[in-house]
Order: C-alpha cells, then sequence, then structure tokens
C-alpha cells in the first residue's frame, strides 16, 4: 500500500478500479482486517456497498468463515453454494476466484457432479463478458423475465436468488445499480443514448405514456413516475427541461394546478383515490404511511391538509361511492338494537 493516500484517491476509482486495488493489497483478509488496516478505502467500499462483491469474487473473506467451517458443510449444501455464486462459470475460473471452496469440492470428488449438471462448465467460458454491457443487458432482461418482474430488483433480491454474478458485474464493470438502471431502461424502451435530453422526444414520451395509463388525468409527481419505474422521464423532466411546473405548461396541463388548486378541490381528489384503489387492488383506502412509501406524498398530504385527515376522507369517499358511512351504520345497529329491545 505504500504512504498515505492523498484526498480524493479512492473516490476517483471508479467500482472496478476500486476492486482491482484491494485485489491487489488485501485478496484473502478478512473483511474486520481489510476495514481496519485500510479505513478509508473501506468507508468507501461500505458507501457503494461493493463489500459483497468482493466477498462472492474470493477477494475477502467473511469473519465467519474461519478455517474448517466447510467440513460442517453437507455436500448438497456445498453444491448449492457454487450454484448460488458460481453458475455458468468455468472451473478455472471458479478456483481462481475462490480456492478454498474449491479445494473443498475437489477433495469431495464434486467438481464433476457441478459439471455433469452444467452448474460449472469444463471449457474454459470467458468470465469478461460481464464486462461487456450489452451481455449485463441481456443477462438481466432474462432474469427479470425469470422472476417474473416489471423491473430489475434490488441487488439482496437478486442475490438470495443465486444472481450474485450480474450484482458483481452491475457494481464492478457498470457504474452501480443507479448508473445501470438508467441504461437497462433505455434499451428495454429503445430510447436513444441523450435522448433524453431532446424535448420534443420527451414530451411526445410523456404524451404516449399518458394515453396508455388513461387512469392519469395527469402527469405524475417526481415521486410516482418513479414508482412507476418511469425514474428516466422523471429524471430528465428535473435535470433537463426546467422542472415539472415548467413541463406541465410545455405538456398542456396548467401548471401547479394540481398541487395549489385542484388537490383542494374534494371531486378530484376523490377521483385520484379511485384511481389509485383501482390501479393497487384496494378495498380500501390505506394508511397514510402507506400512501408515502408508494411515492403519492402529494395525495397524502392533500388529504391531511384540506380534507380533514383519513379518517374523514374515507368517510367522504364512502358516502360518494354511496356506501353507508360508518357512523351511519353504528347509528342504524343501535336503532335496531333498541327497537328490538322494544318489542
Amino acid at each position: 500500500m505504500g504512504k498515505k493516500k492523498p484526498n480524493g484517491y479512492f473516490s476517483n476509482m471508479s467500482n472496478e478500479e476500486l476492486m482491482s486495488y484491494i485485489e491487489r493489497n488485501h485478496k484473502g483478509k478478512s473483511v474486520a482486517e481489510f476495514c481496519k488496516e485500510d479505513s478509508r478505502a473501506g468507508n468507501i467500499t461500505r458507501r457503494r456497498k461493493i463489500l459483497d462483491a468482493l466477498v462472492d469474487e474470493g477477494i475477502l473473506l467473511r469473519r465467519n468463515r474461519k478455517k474448517g467451517f466447510l467440513d460442517k458443510v453437507k455436500d448438497f449444501e456445498l453444491i448449492k453454494y457454487v450454484e448460488s455464486h458460481f453458475s455458468g462459470w468455468s472451473i478455472v475460473e471458479f478456483q481462481k476466484n475462490d480456492g478454498r471452496v474449491y479445494q473443498e469440492v475437489n477433495a469431495r470428488n464434486l467438481i464433476d457432479i457441478l459439471a455433469d449438471n452444467k452448474i460449472l462448465v469444463r471449457s474454459i467460458v470467458k468470465h469478461d463478458s460481464w464486462k461487456s454491457l450489452d451481455y449485463t443487458i441481456e443477462q438481466a432482461k432474462s432474469i427479470i423475465k425469470k422472476l417474473h418482474v416489471k423491473s430489475l430488483p434490488s441487488s439482496d433480491i437478486l442475490r438470495e436468488n443465486g444472481f450474485s454474478q450480474l450484482c458483481n458485474a452491475i457494481q464492478r464493470h457498470h457504474g452501480g445499480f443507479y448508473e445501470f438502471r438508467k441504461k437497462l431502461y433505455e434499451v428495454q424502451n429503445n430510447v436513444k443514448k441523450g435522448e433524453w435530453k431532446n424535448l420534443p422526444f420527451t414530451l411526445e414520451y410523456a404524451r404516449k405514456w399518458l394515453q396508455k395509463n388513461p387512469e392519469y388525468l395527469f402527469l405524475p409527481s417526481f415521486d410516482e413516475l418513479y414508482e412507476l419505474d418511469e425514474s428516466s422521464l422523471a429524471s430528465s423532466i428535473s435535470k433537463y427541461h426546467g422542472g415539472f411546473h415548467r413541463f406541465r405548461k410545455l405538456l398542456g396541463e396548467k401548471p401547479k394546478m394540481r398541487e395549489k388548486g385542484l388537490l383542494k378541490n374534494l371531486e378530484y381528489v376523490i377521483n385520484e383515490a379511485l384511481v389509485l384503489m383501482n390501479k393497487h387492488g384496494w378495498n380500501k383506502l390505506p394508511a397514510e404511511h402507506i400512501l408515502y412509501k408508494k411515492g403519492y406524498k402529494s395525495f397524502s398530504r392533500a388529504v391531511s391538509k384540506y380534507h380533514g385527515g383519513f379518517p374523514a376522507f374515507r368517510e367522504k369517499l364512502r358516502e360518494y361511492l354511496g356506501q353507508t358511512s360508518q357512523k351511519s351504520e353504528l347509528e342504524g345497529l343501535i336503532k335496531d338494537y333498541i327497537s328490538g329491545g322494544e318489542n
């Protein structure tokens, strides 16, 4: 490692450069040892959330991976571990990246079983293929289909489902999940590089989105677009096109009417509530904190600020739908009880 590194030395590195530095200087150490010996590199590694990738690639070791810990692991558990972390790798790559596990697998004569079941491959498959953005995007699209989800899940979910290689490639070669999701989104939606800077394109995209989603009378807020997997549209409006106030005006909507005017209108907010309930399959309007988590902050604030809070608003919503309000229901039950007692 040599002398003390200047300020910004690690923060100016890409994830790949940082991982290469750690591999050169700390390979085989535990996570705790690495962070203690090289705290500045350890801190930025934690912030970028690439410790799991360093462990998965055999550069660092978890504290609980003491000598002899593999002795307690059964064959089927060891096979499952290799499948989870090294599926599709060549035997040579597996040996290079996790020598301790390879030695245990080899000692138990499990290499042939792993190869015969196509968990490992005998011929050398270029692990460098993960450096290719096109290859990684294709793998991500395939995994999205396998998991039956609309967008790329979080790193934790991918690792839980055995897709550590994709996580490691995204962190190491493609700028992390935020940058990779933008690139993946553009490929999935046939958006060319730099297209989001083009105002006519972004306006046309927003109009088409509203046509495909007629339940939305107005362009959703920044938070709502993120929740709807339209983060690139939301970001481009804020970053390149003057923000939502100006963009809505260019789109033909009355600027700020939603925030300052329409959200004071009870009928409009009731309609918004019905749209949300229909969209999510809710039988009743959920609690404020749930709506906040879903990204509907402006709607939640409007209910609390302009319409008497959630209990009162739910009553108004029931009345609007022609349902008996909870108060009327209770009064009816009391009346029936009294009437029954008089007979």
